[in-house]
């Protein structure tokens, strides 16, 4: 019988130590009241979002039980809060001369602290309850606002129920003792990962980048191919043209017949190895404008009229530009009333001036990249033509093409 207490007492001991373990204080960035650990949150949401903030770390919104807890929550506000306007949510509601606690599930029956010691009108309309300040010696008390508007909030956990905040909390450093997070042993993560890019035959070099962390610092290796069962490993032994420099991958002299692939990173250390992401070598090329000089475009004065840019063949996207006179270079800017370039290229002039002729007008066709991948640096090609001359006509015959007044254009469909 004495071995049977003894075992118990032991349990209980146990359970008391265990208990104490996870109940000593609150997690980082939490403040401990009484038995109450409270997050005072600055990331203004309306009331639905900051009741679901508070849910997803296993809290409620605060709910004011004593004149104590009040206190605390003012002095606290008061103390670190230096700007004064920031309303903090609660889970209270007002509705119809009563104080309903939502975190709680009761009616609030103790002392009240509202703005001004003055209980707002009953009312059929549902406010929510905030903490605001209530202006020098008077701290921070209760006011009632509308739940869609954007405020601070206030969380609140018992302190025997954090143990799973501190759980949530812990990183891969977690228990080991060391307080220098460059000395963790741990294996590699990528950083920084390779970026697509395309560039063209003529240019001298081609790099793409990756960077990655861990102790012991990382060794680097590439591969191509975009299986990555059957990917290659590529170093400078493979062609001469590869340089491997830390993460860095340079290909000399780009070749599409050779180079045109996908490639991948990988960091390895002694704990492990990680792949980065897919980067693709791509090439695009802009074929060369006839340098035949193309013929006059000819124009009756206050008509609209177009002017067509002779876009050669090119991969993947390109822009166009239009400046006139190429001695002064003056170009046609977006926004501008009366000329404006097309998607297509196509120069339209809204209203021929008198001084807009005779001049020439120069098509700039500049190679670009996509939405997804970039032009490498230092890869620009831009083509131009010979200019077309803008004339002028007396001629009213209806067989010259013209367009009405395009006011303040932002786009226009395509030729076709």
């Amino acid at each position: 019988m004495k071995e049977v207490c003894f075992v118990l007492i032991l349990i209980g001991i146990l359970k008391g130590i265990n208990c104490q373990i996870f109940s000593l204080g609150c997690p980082t960035g939490w403040v401990l009241n009484e038995n109450e650990c409270y997050k005072f949150v600055e990331d203004d949401k309306v009331y639905e979002e900051a009741d679901a903030a508070c849910w997803s770390m296993g809290a409620r919104l605060l709910s004011v039980d004593s004149f104590q807890e009040h206190e605390f929550i003012s002095n606290y506000l008061t103390a670190s809060k230096l700007m004064r306007q920031t309303y903090y949510y609660t889970s209270g509601y007002y509705f119809l001369g009563r104080l309903f606690w939502e975190a709680e599930n009761r009616y609030h029956d103790g002392a009240d602290f509202w703005i001004g010691e003055k209980t707002p009108p009953k009312e059929e309309i549902m406010y929510r309850v905030v903490y605001t300040y209530a202006g020098s010696g008077s701290g921070y008390r209760w006011a009632n606002i509308s739940s869609s508007i954007m405020a601070s909030y206030i969380c609140e956990i018992p302190r025997s129920q954090t143990q799973d905040l501190e759980i949530m909390d812990r990183d891969f450093d977690y228990g080991i003792g060391e307080t220098d997070a460059r000395n963790l042993i741990r294996g590699p993560t990528i950083v920084e990962q390779p970026e697509s890019i395309i560039v063209f035959e003529g240019v001298e070099t081609v790099d793409i980048e990756c960077s990655a962390s861990g102790n012991p610092y990382p060794m680097y290796s590439w591969y191509r191919g975009t299986n990555l069962n059957d990917s290659a490993l590529v170093t400078s032994a493979t062609d001469n043209r590869y340089t491997l420099t830390g993460g860095k991958f340079t290909i000399e002299g780009p070749d599409g017949s050779k180079d045109l692939s996908s490639y991948h990173c990988k960091a390895e250390n002694s704990i492990g190895s990680v792949l980065s992401n897919e980067a693709k070598i791509l090439f695009g090329y802009l074929g060369y404008i006839s340098n035949v000089e193309p013929e006059p475009t000819y124009a009756r004065v206050f008509k609209g009229t177009k002017i067509d840019c002779e876009t050669p063949s090119y991969s993947p996207r390109v822009t166009y530009q239009w400046f006139k006179n190429a001695a002064i270079n003056i170009f046609v800017q977006p926004g501008n009333d009366n000329m404006f370039v097309s998607f297509s290229g196509t120069l339209y002039v809204s209203e021929v001036q008198p001084t807009d002729s005779p001049k020439r007008y120069f098509c700039l066709i500049t190679l670009v990249g996509t939405d997804d991948i970039k032009l490498g640096k230092a890869n620009t090609l831009v083509r131009s033509n010979k200019g077309i001359l803008l004339l002028l006509l007396d001629d009213t015959s209806s067989s010259l093409q013209t367009w009405t007044h395009i006011s303040q254009p932002t786009c226009f469909p395509s030729d076709s």
